[in-house]
């Protein structure tokens, strides 16, 4: 509780005064506005480049089936029959296992892949 107080203590003085900051003139903002245009204007054409469009998120971490399932077994407090049941409740864009694999519940509630 003393830590709540200690950090309410601290942090409404800041909040306080980032409510009283007045916006910068316009006399101010015209110039600096101005200045960043010609600096702009000077860039040449040849040098910039457009990005690529970016793929379907390449860096996004592959989903964790185990931390899902065990998510899924906390919010409905039971373990899934089958990994069909999981899958089809879950919510979770899970990805195709390999060839020849499929993805099973064993008894430990972890995700893991067995022969057909």
């Amino acid at each position: 509780m003393l830590y709540y107080r200690v950090l309410l203590c601290l942090a409404l003085p800041l909040a306080v005064y980032g409510c009283k900051r007045e916006a910068p003139s316009s006399t101010c903002a015209s110039s600096s506005t101005s200045a960043e245009n010609a600096a702009t204007a000077q860039v040449p054409v040849a040098s910039v480049q457009a990005a690529p469009p970016a793929l379907a998120s390449p860096t996004a971490e592959p989903v964790n089936l185990d931390r899902e399932l065990r998510k899924w077994i906390l919010r409905n407090r039971r373990p899934p029959k089958n990994f069909e049941d999981f899958a089809a409740t879950s919510g979770v864009e899970i990805p195709p296992p390999p060839g020849g694999k499929k993805y099973v519940v064993d008894k430990t509630m972890h995700v893991v892949l067995a022969n057909r």
